[in-house]
């Protein structure tokens, strides 16, 4: 049995640039959804900015949970300290805020 090895070549240019594009916009979507972004606003599950700022993480139970000052409506902390939940310390939801300023 004979194995015939691929050839690039055969393909024509318009064919070769296209299968490139698809490969890196599949490599740049994979990439972006796996990777931290230092420097870029970090999104929740729910694609708002997560605000803990200031914060700590504890695991318990092996979820991980993010408290933080929330600013939300600005530098100074108006609403109170909000709590995120992780599995994977990348994905974090919002469960709201669980010390409310008085």
């Amino acid at each position: 049995m004979t194995v015939k090895r691929f050839s690039w070549a055969i393909l024509s240019p318009y064919t070769r640039l296209l299968l490139t594009i698809v490969f890196v916009l599949v490599a740049a979507t994979t990439w972006a959804q796996s990777e931290f972004r230092p420097g870029e606003v970090w999104l929740d599950t729910d694609g708002k900015p997560i605000q803990a700022h200031g914060g700590g993480i504890l695991l318990r139970d092996g979820v991980y949970y993010w408290y933080g000052e929330d600013k939300t409506h600005g530098d100074r902390n108006r609403t109170g300290i909000a709590c995120y939940s992780s599995k994977d310390l990348y994905r974090w939801k919002r469960e709201g805020v669980v010390l409310p300023k008085e």
